[in-house]
């Protein structure tokens, strides 16, 4: 995994197992623009899509986004690197608390 994104889903992972953060890699049957991941801990759920620096969003990826945020009240984090994947972490797992500075 040496590619940007390898690189966060390595680190995505290394970050769910020290936190005890339970996570699945994503894909919806028959659709386009699934998010990568959930996330989930102590019965709080987050989704991320994971980009490397510079990636942008597809224009189904947009739309796969804007409908699980409003019909399945998603919260959705994209991510670019390490930072954006802490921050995601920290406000939609534990409340804002800071638990990665270890990381």
């Amino acid at each position: 995994m040496t590619t940007p994104e390898g690189r966060n889903t390595l680190f995505l992972k290394q970050a769910c197992k020290k936190l005890g953060i339970t996570a699945f890699k994503l894909g919806f049957e028959g659709t386009v623009g699934a998010p990568d991941w959930l996330l989930m801990r102590d019965g709080r759920h987050i989704l991320i899509e994971l980009k490397a620096k510079k990636g942008r969003l597809s224009p189904q990826q947009q739309r796969m986004i804007r409908t699980l945020e409003d019909e399945g009240a998603f919260e959705v984090f994209v991510c670019h690197d390490a930072e954006s994947i802490k921050t995601a972490i920290c406000w939609g797992l534990f409340g804002g608390v800071n638990v990665t500075r270890d990381l």
